[in-house]
C-alpha cells in the first residue's frame, strides 16, 4: 500500500506505565489521539522536528486526566512553576485547555498542562517524561538549597530566577549526561 506524502503511520510497539501501545489503542477514544495529534502539531510549528513516538502515551494522559476531572478529582504537580520556567513547551502545551474548554466543556488547570508540557518535551529531547521530571525536581531541590543557604526567596516571576534556572537546569543535564564544564571558572 503507498502511503500519502503528509500521513505518519504509528507502530503499535510503545509502552507507558499503563501498558502497551496494542492494549492502550483499545481503550482510548480516537478523540483523544486527535487531541494529542493537534499539540504535536503545534509543538512541531514551534520547535521543528519532534518523536512523534510520543502519541499515544499523551493521547492516555489526556484521556485519563479527563476521567479524573469528570470525577472531580484533582492532581496537584509541586513543580508546575518550575516546568512553566524550565520548558517552554508549557505554552504549546497550554492548548489543552482551549481544545478540552471546547470539546469536552471541562476546564483543566495548570497542574495538568505542566504533566503535558512533559510530555512534549521528552518528544523533543527524546528522553522519557520520568526524567524530564526528574530534571524538574532537581532543578527545585537545587534552588531551594540556595534560598535557604542565603535566607531568601527568589521570586519565580523574575529575571533573575529565570536564568537562575536555566543555569541549573544546564548544570543537571551536564551531570545527568556526565559531563563536565570546559570553562575555567578562575
Amino acid at each position: 500500500f503507498e502511503q500519502p506524502a503528509d500521513c505518519t503511520v504509528y507502530s503499535l510497539q510503545e509502552t507507558s506505565s499503563r501498558g502497551d501501545a496494542a492494549e492502550l489503542i483499545k481503550s482510548i477514544q480516537p478523540e483523544y489521539f486527535q487531541m494529542a495529534n493537534r499539540i504535536l502539531n503545534e509543538a512541531e510549528r514551534h520547535f521543528g522536528k519532534i518523536d512523534r513516538s510520543i502519541l499515544f502515551p499523551m493521547a492516555d494522559h489526556i484521556a485519563f486526566a479527563v476521567q479524573r476531572l469528570q470525577k472531580g478529582e484533582k492532581i496537584s504537580n509541586p513543580l508546575t512553576e518550575d516546568i512553566k520556567t524550565l520548558f517552554s513547551e508549557f505554552k504549546v502545551a497550554s492548548m489543552i485547555q482551549t481544545i478540552l474548554k471546547e470539546e469536552k466543556q471541562i476546564d483543566i488547570d495548570e497542574d495538568e498542562i505542566g504533566y503535558v508540557a512533559l510530555h512534549i518535551h521528552s518528544a523533543l529531547e527524546k528522553e522519557s517524561v520520568s526524567v524530564s521530571m526528574q530534571m524538574a525536581r532537581a532543578v527545585r531541590d537545587c534552588v531551594s538549597v540556595i534560598e535557604e543557604e542565603r535566607g531568601i526567596r527568589i521570586n519565580v516571576m523574575s529575571l533573575s530566577y529565570n536564568r537562575l534556572m536555566n543555569h541549573v537546569k544546564y548544570m543537571v543535564a551536564r551531570v545527568l549526561k556526565g559531563e563536565s564544564l570546559k570553562v575555567n571558572m578562575n
